[in-house]
């Protein structure tokens, strides 16, 4: 799959419907079909067991536990650490986000219940 494939895919699945297989480009119309049911649950940073997608979650605690909201400064010095040793020139590009995304996994999946 090339980039502009790929990119295309994600754009589909984030902003199309992907459960009607309608795209939307502008205004919603009878065209695009019914609205795909809800995928998330807007608790914020204290809803625990749903998915993040920004980068947030990287320099906070599991809701599970102590504060989520608050800043943890050893994590985010784990992902400095991450950018420096797996990013280009020490940037926390994809390389680093995948690394430290793993380990993160893989702590949630010994640790968490």
């Amino acid at each position: 799959m090339t980039l502009p494939s790929s990119w295309s895919t994600q754009a589909f699945l984030m902003n199309g419907y992907p459960l009607t297989n309608l795209m939307k480009v502008g205004m919603k119309t009878s065209f695009t079909g019914q609205d795909p049911p809800k995928l998330a649950v807007g608790g914020g940073l204290s809803q625990h067991g749903t998915f993040e997608g920004t980068v947030i979650h990287l320099s906070r605690v599991d809701a599970f536990f102590g504060d989520a909201a608050a800043f943890n400064q050893s994590r985010f010095n784990d992902l400095l650490s991450f950018a420096t040793k797996y990013g280009a020139n020490g940037t926390y590009d994809i390389n680093a986000t995948a690394e430290l995304r793993n380990e993160r996994l893989q702590d949630s999946i010994m640790t968490n219940p």
